[in-house]
């Protein structure tokens, strides 16, 4: 099958980002034939990755949630939710009836399919026998939701720093908690890895729960929160290793219901 990914700049600060451009390499690693079309700029691309520019009109094209319209006016539709819909705000989706919708957690949506990857560097981010010396935490998404506050005695962390990954693999080395305003980054996965403990700052977004991943966070210092917390940090990076070796088959499975939808619908 022939893919077009809507995909904004590469870059390893942004999951999301960072997802969109991995899907395309995935794809052709895969047997499809996929190319990449920016819906914004700045126009950046990893190189090392098997991601051409490109557009076949026939193509099935893949928007992630953060492009709400058809800029390609694509006939085949993929609505592919990396996040739950709502969490931008803004201009709604315009949902039409031939679309194949995709949630890349089933946290952030009940009706349809998802497909799931681990986003992480497990190369870098591995404990270490040192002693914590402080806390961190980050802001990251969170001020889409609430007012957050600095945390007095703690090292803050951004997204544009520490610019590079091993130094913030250092860092969280180094922390023992890790309080976070934003449920939704994958620097959550990336300190539960480091051996710090990610310490959620807001709790009213259903979906952290029962995500894919499991609890490898707290609320609370309670005891027994705790306890559950670590059981479950101890068995994350070879939970995320098997789930990377199955993705290829889950990514082939998805293409074929993909393909199935679009020859049962019609068009106008």
């Amino acid at each position: 099958m022939k893919f077009t990914i809507a995909v904004p700049t590469y870059t390893d600060k942004s999951g999301g980002h960072w997802y969109c451009h991995y899907l395309c390499h995935a794809l052709n690693k895969i047997g499809h034939t996929a190319t990449i079309s920016f819906y914004e700029p700045p126009y950046r691309i990893n190189f090392d990755w098997n991601t051409p520019l490109g557009h076949d009109p026939e193509a099935i094209v893949i928007y992630p949630e953060g492009c709400r319209g058809n800029p390609l006016n694509a006939k085949k539709i993929v609505r592919y939710l990396l996040a739950p819909e709502d969490f931008f705000k803004g201009t709604p989706i315009q949902w039409q009836p031939t679309d194949f919708k995709l949630a890349f957690s089933k946290t952030y949506a009940k009706d349809c399919d998802s497909l799931f990857y681990p986003i992480c560097d497990l190369d870098k981010f591995i404990p270490t026998d040192k002693p914590k010396k402080f806390n961190s935490f980050y802001v990251g998404k969170g001020h889409l939701r609430q007012q957050c506050q600095p945390l007095k005695d703690c090292i803050e962390i951004m997204r544009n720093w520490p610019q590079k990954k091993e130094e913030l693999a250092k860092i969280l080395q180094l922390t023992n908690i890790f309080f976070t305003y934003d449920e939704m980054s994958a620097i959550n996965v990336d300190a539960a890895l480091c051996g710090a403990m990610p310490y959620f700052l807001t709790k009213h977004l259903p979906w952290v729960q029962d995500n894919e991943l499991g609890k490898h966070w707290i609320y609370s210092l309670d005891s027994e929160e705790v306890t559950e917390a670590k059981e479950n940090i101890k068995t994350l990076r070879p939970r995320i290793i098997q789930m990377r070796k199955e993705y290829p088959s889950k990514l082939a499975e998805m293409c074929i219901k993909i393909e199935a939808h679009f020859k049962n619908v019609a068009y106008n």
